[in-house]
């Protein structure tokens, strides 16, 4: 049981740094340094949604009534299938027949697919038996897991969910599942819309190198920041994006992170208080580099601001610490004035 709560509080971290869960959940991802990301989106709320594809409609003419027929053949599996990959297959084979609108609408039902269905796939991985055969394997890194576990059964399910374009991943010697972005851009990138095919390319960054493990950022500041950009860059390419609030809060999750740090890997020297100059020079990387961008816009706020407290996030208070007061008003700020100049 305890370890199936790791893997319940990993995974619900882990959506904050990718969409999965409200919009509240995933607003609190900076403010819980210490909690894991990665990069599950809750389609049920962001995908098909508002200005989402809508999956009720085909196009006219030949290819749209084939796409009609064949959308409603996906739905119908959707609501029956067992695992994932029946979708997988069937979008795999019929990707290339349906037009642009089509294909975004069956990827939004195979996204609702996901967020019904992750959590009961990961229950699976606690059956008796299996988190012990990933141990008895030698806590390989788990992209390995599926090639060196012994258990047949524990290997083939790994393979089946793999099929359904979940990834396996890990968190302190746990095993779970995420919905693999990556290798759904290489699917059906090409048969989406540009809207969807830039958001699922945004995606895969998350899911192909998690931004944080044990509560530590494991990318460098300067790709924390170009993932920043990269949400950036679909809010302003689509400003009626089928998913523009999933990665509004996305990009949000990430500033955030960008200045705070995370509880293992704080943006400040503990003896000091001040930035360290890792992060100062990603910060005047991303500034110099990008100079034309809301990103870069925020950052050199915030440099200004640590500038005129020499680079302390903190001082000095007796035995602790206090804020700078206007390093925390920039913080508090940061969600609306983002929000603000990207909408």
């Amino acid at each position: 049981m305890k370890t199936k709560r790791m893997l319940l509080c990993a995974v619900a971290a882990l959506s904050m740094l990718t969409g999965c869960g409200s919009d509240e959940d995933q607003s609190n991802q900076a403010a819980k340094p210490n909690q894991e990301n990665s990069t599950q989106a809750n389609p049920e709320q962001g995908a098909g949604q508002g200005n989402g594809a809508n999956i009720e409609d085909a196009p006219g003419g030949e290819q749209g009534a084939s796409s009609e027929a064949l959308m409603a053949e996906f739905k119908k599996l959707a609501d029956e299938a067992a695992e994932a990959k029946e979708l997988t297959a069937y979008f795999d084979q019929h990707a290339a027949e349906v037009n642009e609108e089509t294909a975004d609408a069956m990827f939004t039902v195979l996204e609702q697919y996901y967020a019904r269905d992750l959590q009961v796939s990961n229950d699976a991985f606690f059956q008796p038996g299996v988190q012990e055969a990933f141990a008895d394997a030698g806590y390989v890194p788990a992209e390995e897991m599926a090639a060196k576990v012994n258990d047949s059964k524990v290997k083939a399910l790994i393979e089946t969910k793999l099929a359904g374009r979940y990834k396996l991943e890990t968190s302190e010697g746990v095993y779970y599942l995420i919905v693999d972005y990556g290798a759904l851009s290489n699917a059906y990138g090409d048969f989406l819309s540009a809207d969807l095919r830039q958001y699922v390319r945004f995606k895969a960054m998350e899911s192909d190198a998690k931004t944080m493990s044990d509560a530590a950022v494991v990318i460098s500041w300067d790709e924390l920041a170009a993932r920043a950009l990269a949400g950036e860059a679909y809010l302003q390419a689509n400003k009626d994006g089928q998913r523009r609030t999933e990665v509004l809060q996305q990009y949000v999750n990430y500033m955030q992170l960008y200045v705070f740090g995370g509880d293992n890997t704080p943006i400040f020297d503990f003896e000091t208080y001040k930035v360290t100059d890792e992060v100062k020079q990603s910060y005047e990387h991303t500034v110099s580099s990008h100079p034309d961008t809301v990103t870069a816009s925020l950052i050199q706020q915030y440099l200004d601001i640590l500038q005129r407290s020499e680079y302390r996030v903190f001082t000095p208070d007796g035995d602790g610490v206090k804020d700078v007061v206007e390093v925390q008003k920039f913080r508090d700020e940061l969600q609306q004035k983002a929000s603000d100049q990207l909408n």
